[in-house]
């Protein structure tokens, strides 16, 4: 298989490729739980001939890759340098620049007493913070939002901050490309398959061939009762008896935006309802572009798809499982020889709801649910 060759530009147009030895990226978040953190790119330079005077505060930096023909697209904002000099002649001096996505932009961007009115959760991230966004970036939310936020006459904080609120309100998605933020309403994420299967070898663009698979279950995902706290109303709860009797309490929690208690009373018991089986899994998966045909997992990332399937087999077992996963973060570390990736990823069962049409979560078919 062809390695990813990586391009590296600077404000759009001076490629530096060539200085670069190697570089990190990451994104998203590693479980479903966790808040949204600032991702980005870090690189390390030749420095022998002090190249990094060259970058400045702020400046833009683009990362692509050949393999789809520039498909692939990241861009991030410089933060900061260390340098590494070597004596002597101070040949072999490296630096290191550190660069931040949108998300690290949004969260050093500072919202002073202004007032939020209702709206569906991603509408009012789009109506209330898309100006404060980079002049080259833009919010895109894929629908309104199935959960209403309230509204406040006097919000303080950052504009990533409230995404995330937001999102725990909405139990959605949100992802990163090219210059820009995208938001998914959990009716959304059944929209998102990349049609990448993920399995013990490769076959093809569409079969990425994993070299570790780490499988998380039982207690890591499980909850039996969940209290949800709005901003405007009174906390609720919600309890799976039965499956306290079963397992014990497993408690969760978050804070969030409801616009009323009804609304934070059914996400509460939404949580619970999503979360009663002990055997649902999470993975972390590993792989690299060396064994692997990468064209159509970077034209998924493109697309902003990023359901998965994922097959394994138990040690000494013989029956294939397949799961049905969700993409929540990833990460790659890039050399000159290889490019190695880690993705984490929830179950799409996390995010059940009825639909009339969906190939993984079931079809109407006339009088029976079908698959």
């Amino acid at each position: 298989m062809a390695k990813t060759e990586w391009w590296f530009r600077q404000n759009g147009s001076t490629s530096f490729t060539l200085e670069v030895l190697s570089a990190s990226y990451t994104t998203g978040r590693k479980t479903q739980y966790d808040t949204y953190s600032p991702g980005g790119l870090t690189f390390t330079l030749d420095n022998s001939n002090n190249y990094a005077a060259n970058f400045n505060l702020s400046d833009v930096i683009t990362l692509n890759e050949s393999v789809s023909t520039d498909v692939f697209q990241g861009y991030f904002w410089v933060t900061n340098i260390e340098y590494f000099d070597e004596g002597n002649t101070g040949m072999g001096s490296t630096a290191v620049v550190t660069c931040t996505d949108l998300l690290g932009r949004l969260g050093r961007t500072q919202v002073f007493e202004q007032n939020l009115s209702t709206q569906p959760t991603l509408d009012q991230l789009f109506n209330e913070f898309n100006p404060l966004l980079p002049s080259i970036s833009f919010m895109f939310p894929m629908s309104p939002g199935d959960s209403t936020a309230a509204g406040l006459t006097s919000y303080t904080g950052t504009v990533l901050d409230r995404i995330n609120l937001n999102l725990a309100t909405e139990q959605g998605a949100l992802v990163q490309f090219g210059t820009d933020l995208w938001l998914f309403a959990r009716s959304d994420l059944d929209d998102v398959s990349t049609g990448i299967t993920f399995d013990r070898t490769a076959s093809g663009p569409s079969q990425i061939g994993y070299s570790g698979l780490q499988r998380s279950g039982l207690g890591e995902n499980y909850i039996n009762a969940f209290t949800v706290t709005p901003t405007v109303a009174t906390p609720q709860n919600a309890v799976n008896a039965a499956g306290q009797s079963t397992y014990g309490i497993y408690t969760g929690e978050l804070a969030s935006v409801d616009n009323s208690t009804a609304q934070a009373l059914g996400l509460a018991q939404w949580m619970t309802y999503s979360r009663n089986d002990p055997a649902d899994l999470s993975f972390i998966i590993t792989f690299s572009d060396l064994n692997n045909d990468m064209s159509d997992f970077y034209y998924a990332l493109s697309q902003r798809h990023f359901g998965i399937t994922v097959k394994y087999k138990v040690p000494a077992g013989s029956v294939t499982k397949t799961d049905y996963q969700l993409i929540q973060g990833w990460s790659m570390e890039m050399t000159p020889q290889e490019t190695t990736f880690t993705l984490f990823t929830s179950p799409l069962t996390f995010y059940n709801f009825f639909t009339l049409d969906s190939t993984t979560l079931g079809l109407l078919d006339t009088s029976r649910l079908a698959w």
